[in-house]
Order: structure tokens, then sequence, then C-alpha cells
């Protein structure tokens, strides 16, 4: 289970970072839920699919470079860093928590430390809430 669950998060990342929506798709769960540095989330596949097309609309230099991965409990954590053609979106100091519900990932939340973008109301302020009122997270963290 844990040389499956790297493979899932390296894969995943491989996935954002050739712009690939089908790929990204395949590692999704259904209720798949992004948190950004700022505490917004956005629930959904679909709606998240939506926000990575966005987001290399917007950036299509956009990476997320994973450098290590632990497994810890029912999540994986991700010490990496982004590039990025917009110095406010790059960092050199990311943590990334990984979620999974049997072998897809349900929740990936991103923790930056300098000032970060609100990525979710950036790219989607439709369906981006405040994570005092989403409430998937806690039925996700529940499954995992």
């Amino acid at each position: 289970m844990i040389r499956s669950r790297k493979f899932t998060v390296r894969a995943f990342f491989d996935a954002l970072n050739a712009c690939s929506l089908e790929r990204a798709e395949r590692l999704m769960a259904r209720d798949f839920v992004y948190i950004d540095s700022c505490q917004n989330c956005i629930t959904g596949r679909d709606n998240c699919l939506e926000l990575l097309s966005r987001l290399w609309q917007v950036d299509p230099s956009y990476r997320q470079e994973p450098e290590t991965i632990a497994l810890v409990g029912g999540q994986a954590l991700v010490q990496g860093r982004v590039i990025a053609s917009d110095p406010i979106m790059a960092s050199d100091d990311l943590l990334f928590a990984l979620k999974f519900h049997r072998r897809k990932i349900s929740y990936f939340q991103s923790f930056r430390g300098d000032n970060p973008p609100a990525m979710a109301k950036l790219l989607m302020p439709e369906v981006a809430q405040p994570l005092t009122i989403c409430d998937a997270p806690e039925e996700v963290a529940q499954r995992a």
C-alpha cells in the first residue's frame, strides 16, 4: 500500500506538470477537495479540474515539483516548490498534504508560509468557499 500511494502521488504531480486533465482526473476521487494556502476550498473533481484548466491558461509554465514524499497515517506529506512565470505564484518552500480514498486522491491542501495567492478565489471565485464553511474536508478526513 505504501508503494502504491507514493506511486499515486508521483503520478498526480506528473499529470499536473504535464498539464494533463485526463491523467489527473484518473487519479482524483469524485468528491476531491482542494484547499489553497489561504484556507479557501473547492469541492468536487469537476470543479477542481476546471481550476487546473484555468491555472494552465493563466500560466502554462506553472509546475509543482515534489522534493520529498512522506507517508504518515492515511495521508502523504510532500515538501516541494512551485515554479511559475509569475513570481507571486512561485515558491521555494511549500508543503502539500494529500489524502486518499481507496486508490485515488481525495484531498489536496497546500501550505505556504510567505504571502501566498488565494488560488481558489483567484481562479474559481464562483465556487471557492472559506474553509470554515466547507464541510467536505471533514468527510474526506473521516474516510482516509
